[in-house]
This record gives structure tokens, C-alpha cells and sequence, in this order.
């Protein structure tokens, strides 16, 4: 299963691995940041130095070899992290592992999945808008002060929307996937963070 999700923190890791036994695909620096180096190497995680075009090629081929192997692999599509207000738009070039230009079909046992996830309260109230930021780790924020700051706030509640599983070969083309997968997390994180729930969300 190719697993499909937003970002919003170093946090995510910890929520998504204790929701499901889950593997990551991850920039090359992430190996070198302290404490998150040591969650994703634990997850078992793929990182990609996108700086080389051959590594990444090598990294696309592993990512396939494990999805056919039945390992679930989650992909941050956007990229990067965003201040947990929204969704930064998917950059499809991420999506080269599960549909290479020419691949061969994965057949039936290999699909993609979307996951939409959220942070909504602190201590049981709602953070809103201008408190979402303060669990969301993005642009230039220093790594130790944040997580700091994050763990003396107190118990959160996290939110996960999880989509229905389609066959990667249902697409046509990496484009056709990742357009697929934005829609469908936008509108699960927008549902999410006005409050709406439902049945297929922990």
C-alpha cells in the first residue's frame, strides 16, 4: 500500500506509527535531524536525496520492490510541512516510485491509499486557526525549541481520515495520481478541521 498524506510536523510520524506498522519516504537530510532521524530510521524509512537525479531513480526502484513485497509505505506529497491550516499543493515528481514513466503494471495487490491528518485540540479545546501553527513544524523553525515548546503543551487530539484503497494501476500516469490524491486529502483535511467527522477517521 502506498500511502498518501499531507504533513504538518515531525509528529506525524509518531501519530501515523502508532495508528499502523508503516514505512516512510523521507529527504536525505532528515537522516542527519536529531531525534527524528532516530523515529524514521526505527520506521524502517526510504530517503531520497533529490539533489541526484541517479539516487533517486535507485530509491524509486526500492520503493517498488517493498510496495510489491507488501510493505505500506506512506508519502509526505507535498513535500514539505505546512503550518497545519491546509494543504501545500502536491509536487508530482514524488509519485515517480509508484508510477515511473514506462513502469511495468504493479497488478491488483499493489494500491494507493489517502490519508488526511490533522491536529484540532489541546487539552480537549479547540486551538483554531492561530493555534494550529504551534504543532505544525515548517519553514525555517529550529528543531529543539520546537519539539520543547510542543511536548509542554499538553495532550492533543489528532485526527486521521483514511480514503479508500485503488489499485495504482487504475492511473494512467504519475500526474493522474497525485491530482487524485491532493483533491481527495484537501477536501478530507478541510472536512477535518471544520470538525466534520465520520465513520472512516480515527
Amino acid at each position: 500500500m502506498l500511502i498518501i498524506s499531507n504533513h504538518v510536523s515531525w509528529l506525524d510520524i509518531c501519530v501515523l506509527s502508532a495508528v499502523a506498522p508503516v514505512s516512510f519516504v523521507a529527504k536525505q537530510e532528515v537522516s542527519t535531524w536529531p531525534f527524528v532521524s532516530w523515529l524514521a530510521k526505527l520506521q524502517r524509512s526510504v530517503f531520497v536525496d533529490r539533489t541526484r537525479r541517479n539516487q533517486v531513480g535507485n530509491k524509486a526502484n526500492e520503493i517498488v520492490r517493498r510496495l510489491e513485497a507488501g510493505d505500506h509505505i506512506v508519502l509526505f506529497a507535498e513535500g514539505t510541512s505546512s503550518d497545519g491550516n491546509g494543504v501545500v499543493p502536491f509536487r508530482t515528481a514524488l509519485f515517480a516510485a509508484a508510477k515511473p514513466t514506462g513502469g511495468h503494471k504493479m497488478g491488483s495487490n499493489v494500491s494507493a491509499q489517502t490519508l488526511a491528518l490533522t491536529y484540532t485540540k489541546v487539552f480537549g479545546l479547540p486551538m483554531g486557526r492561530g493555534g494550529r501553527p504551534q504543532i505544525a513544524w515548517y519553514g525555517d523553525m529550529d528543531m529543539a525549541s520546537h519539539a520543547w515548546k510542543l511536548l509542554g503543551l499538553g495532550p492533543l487530539d489528532a485526527h486521521i481520515r483514511i480514503g479508500p484503497p485503488v489499485p495504482v494501476d487504475d492511473f494512467p500516469d504519475r500526474k493522474a495520481l497525485a491530482r487524485y490524491a491532493e483533491e481527495k486529502v484537501r477536501k478530507d483535511v478541510a472536512e477535518l478541521l471544520r470538525g466534520r467527522l465520520s465513520t472512516d477517521q480515527t
